[in-house]
């Protein structure tokens, strides 16, 4: 398979020269970096790319450039790659770009941001770039099962297993016992009983488990240590999820108790705009990225201050 693409478009000789380099130097042996002059040519391209089967992970586009502008080569080229991930360039100090870049948020025309100039591209660029290819990786690459669950595709469990999943960033596949697959998974773990049947990436097998059982396997606490505690959280939602790790920032030792899923909402919203303590490039005051998507929020809550806090997640319906 091609290396996925990233098409940098600018105006500027010097920008899109230092941009194109800074990228072939991080991502060079992952992705071909493609740049264009001209936003015609460049829609020209990837035409062709289109053509020729070839995946585009990253579009970044100057906003001022003599042909069109940055925003409406976004919109163009959505059309030819709808899953691409899409940046714009923009100078600080650009009191023309940021009312259309903010409508162009609004209207999910753009993805992330990226301020001119970025400075150090250890510090911006190579973190919102190395964001936005996870985030089309997501939606685009085949991806390690860790779960496979197979029942009835209406069954009430079913749902909540693949909910659960979801909410806790957990990449699983559903396959419903009438399937190929399914009847294939079924034959080989030798089940004939009631499902639905959660088979675990290392191959390990349980009938109709609780969330519990599930966390257990998974390596997620469900008990909370011995050791006291100054904080104490019951409720992980957005607001728990925050006043826990604004406790952890401040030295206190946190426990943040959750039923499901850290985050609450924030697992089950598609975005999730200016979260609280989302890195700088995401805060939506600077004009750099729209908001974080689904399951993004609550695991980087915890990672901010893992070291000071801890989690006690999904126990189940029943407390199990």
């Amino acid at each position: 398979m091609d290396d996925p693409i990233l098409l940098v478009v600018g105006g500027d000789a010097d920008t899109l020269a230092s941009l194109a380099g800074g990228l072939e130097r991080r991502f060079g042996a992952d992705y071909r970096v493609l740049a264009d002059r001209s936003p015609v040519s460049a829609l020209a391209r990837l035409r062709d790319a289109g053509d020729r089967g070839e995946p585009v992970a990253l579009l970044v586009a100057e906003q001022w450039m003599p042909e069109m502008t940055g925003i409406d080569w976004l919109v163009r080229a959505r059309e030819l790659f709808p899953r691409a991930s899409r940046c714009l360039m923009l100078r600080y100090g650009d009191a023309a770009g940021i009312p259309l870049v903010r409508r162009a948020m609004t209207l999910a025309q753009v993805d992330v941001v990226l301020m001119q100039p970025w400075g150090s591209p250890e510090e911006r660029l190579y973190p919102l770039v190395s964001e936005a290819l996870a985030g089309w990786t997501r939606v685009s690459r085949p991806r390690v099962e860790i779960l496979r669950i197979v029942g009835d595709r209406w069954a009430p469990r079913c749902h909540e297993l693949r909910n659960l999943s979801e909410q806790n960033g957990i990449p699983y596949g559903f396959y419903a016992r009438d399937s190929d697959e399914g009847r294939r998974l079924l034959q080989e773990s030798g089940h004939a009983g009631r499902l639905p049947l959660v088979i675990f990436h290392d191959g390990r097998v349980l009938v109709d488990p609780s969330d519990g059982e599930i966390a257990r396997i998974l390596g997620a606490r469900t008990e909370p240590g011995a050791d006291p505690y100054d904080l104490v959280i019951i409720g992980a939602g957005p607001s728990g999820l925050a006043a826990a790790v604004y406790g952890a920032s401040e030295g206190l030792r946190t426990l943040a108790i959750e039923r499901q899923a850290l985050g609450g909402q924030a697992g089950s919203s598609s975005m999730i705009r200016n979260y609280t303590r989302l890195p700088a490039r995401h805060r939506r005051g600077g004009a750099r990225h729209p908001g974080v998507r689904a399951g993004v929020v609550a695991g980087r809550g915890v990672r901010l201050h893992g070291g000071k806090s801890s989690a006690w997640p999904p126990a189940g319906p029943s407390g199990s």
